[in-house]
């Protein structure tokens, strides 16, 4: 696994689809922010560009959709696209790899997946990949799980960029957040609301209500719904790999909050 993540990095071109990731090493959960650094790539879709969108501008001419683009380990992820002429795209498969995007206090993990993704002479692009389990750091060669993450899918060579997509834990909601993203709210060690969108209302606005409301609800024994300031919350998702993490989303009106909770 470690000449995999290497060739990731230093290698120009992969070759076919890669094999699949043991079961890894568990790691704690880590509060994120949205960050993405793929090369040339653009929302074409979205009227919230704070979250990601299944519609991406890769290139000049191409389109592509990646369905879905929060999936947990072992998720079978389908990807459509036109317009995959020229360099550095190539007739024919290549490996598939998760790589880490910046800014989430990782290590820059990479993870190769199984995938039967293909390029006809058209430029048309089709198949999918498996979400894997596992991967490696480029430092240090460390075996890692792969959620909870964001990260930028490269075909057929490093900087054959796609899109982004997110590794979600099992048990977790997979919708998609919606609106700005807003920074990670604690109310003690380990005790915070992360992953916080904010959709009609200010991140200001999002962080009072969570500190008046969201203090108590635990990843665990937190409530399955709750009505406060006008809004309705439900839990939307739980999981207890790593770190206890709960799913919330909260509506008035046309304002939604969504955040998980640690």
């Amino acid at each position: 696994m470690v000449g995999l993540a290497g060739a990731i990095v230093l290698s120009g071109c992969g070759g076919g689809g890669g094999g699949g990731d043991e079961a890894g090493v568990d790691r704690p959960a880590r509060a994120t922010t949205s960050t993405s650094t793929s090369v040339a790539t653009t929302s074409t879709t979205s009227t919230t560009p704070a979250a990601p969108t299944s519609t991406t501008t890769v290139a000049v001419g191409a389109r592509l959709t990646i369905t879905p683009t929060r999936a947990p380990a072992g998720a079978r992820v389908r990807i459509e696209g036109d317009g995959y002429v020229g360099d550095p795209w190539r007739t024919g498969g290549g490996d598939v790899w998760l790589t880490e995007l910046p800014g989430q206090g990782g290590c820059g993990l990479v993870a190769r997946a199984d995938n039967d993704l293909q390029v006809d002479a058209g430029g048309h692009l089709s198949g999918g990949f498996v979400v894997p389990a596992t991967g490696m750091c480029p430092t240090g060669g460390s075996e890692l799980n792969t959620g909870p993450l964001r990260y930028d899918i490269a075909y057929q060579c490093p900087d054959c960029h796609l899109g982004p997509f997110t590794v979600i834990l099992a048990g977790e909601s997979a919708e998609e957040p919606t609106g700005q993203a807003c920074p990670t709210v604690a109310f003690g060690v380990q005790n915070v609301a992360s992953d916080i969108y904010a959709n009609g209302l200010t991140c200001e606005d999002a962080e009072s209500f969570l500190r008046a409301h969201a203090a108590p609800w635990g990843p665990e024994n937190g409530p399955a719904h709750a009505d406060a300031d006008g809004f309705s919350c439900d839990r939307t998702g739980q999981s207890d790999i790593h770190l206890p993490r709960a799913n919330y989303k909260c509506t008035r009106d046309s304002q939604i909050l969504s955040f998980i909770r640690t």
